[in-house]
């Protein structure tokens, strides 16, 4: 491999940490309601059913953004 067409080590590990990163946010915002599920259903005065539909609106608005989001970052 040539040494001019391989990128800086700091600049792979920066790509590399932003998708670790992207990729932990993404995972955290889908196990966080399973640790408070107990005062969600308290909060809001509904079962597990209602709390499944309430946690089920993260992947509803995750599923509708997908062709705005593909069409805006399309070169």
């Amino acid at each position: 491999m040539d040494q001019e067409n391989t990128p800086p080590a700091a600049l792979a590990w920066l790509v590399w940490g932003l998708g670790a990163a992207f990729y932990f946010s993404g995972f955290y915002h889908r196990v966080a309601p399973a640790v408070m599920t107990d005062q969600l259903m308290a909060d809001f005065h509904i079962g597990a059913a209602g709390l499944g539909n309430f946690t089920a609106f993260y992947f509803y608005s995750y599923f509708l953004m997908q062709v705005p989001t593909g069409i805006l970052a399309d070169p």
